[in-house]
């Protein structure tokens, strides 16, 4: 399964301390239009964590993404992510990579698409993401908890209490 990640999820992940562990861990796809969007103009505008998010995906960037005609209405990062993975889907016929972005204008537009063109698009929020990790043995059920806490208020109330009840509900390791 490939993630790929949309700006705002590599720098939730950074902030919740686990990008490099991810990153490392799981087959991470970052259109050269996100890695732009998150180190790029992150640099121009001095962020501070610009230069280490760059140093944890900088070597897995892909070239830039062909945008798909009707994705123009989105932003670049998310039209490249989308555009990626409808390449994807239509050179494997099916795979079971997903889009994580929280996003929320693009999630709904990509649940309009699979409504008008009888598809499935994989999407986790950031918050589904950490908990799919943990739930799969990525993350231990301590690191995905902790990585929840510290984002906290940088993701949705509903997405963090949705996630954290998935951990509750399943058994895997804690260390």
């Amino acid at each position: 399964m490939a993630v790929i990640l949309d700006a705002n999820v590599i720098i939730n992940l950074h902030q919740a301390g686990i990008l490099a562990l991810v990153h490392s861990r799981s087959e991470c796809l970052v259109p050269w239009e996100v890695y732009e969007e998150v180190v790029e103009r992150g640099r121009q505008v001095g962020h501070r964590d610009a230069d280490e998010i760059a140093d944890i995906i900088g070597e897995n960037t892909e070239f830039p993404t062909e945008i798909l005609p009707e994705l123009n209405h989105l932003g670049r990062g998310e039209a490249a992510a989308l555009s990626r993975y409808v390449e994807r889907q239509s050179g494997a016929g099916w795979s079971e990579d997903v889009i994580v972005s929280d996003d929320r204008q693009f999630l709904r537009y990509v649940s309009r698409r699979e409504e008008n063109d009888q598809v499935v698009i994989r999407r986790l929020t950031t918050a589904g993401l950490i908990a799919e990790l943990g739930l799969s043995g990525v993350l231990t059920r301590g690191q995905a908890k902790d990585a929840l806490e510290r984002i906290r208020s940088r993701i949705g109330e509903r997405d963090y209490q949705a996630a954290q009840q998935l951990l509750e509900r399943y058994d895997y390791p804690t260390e």
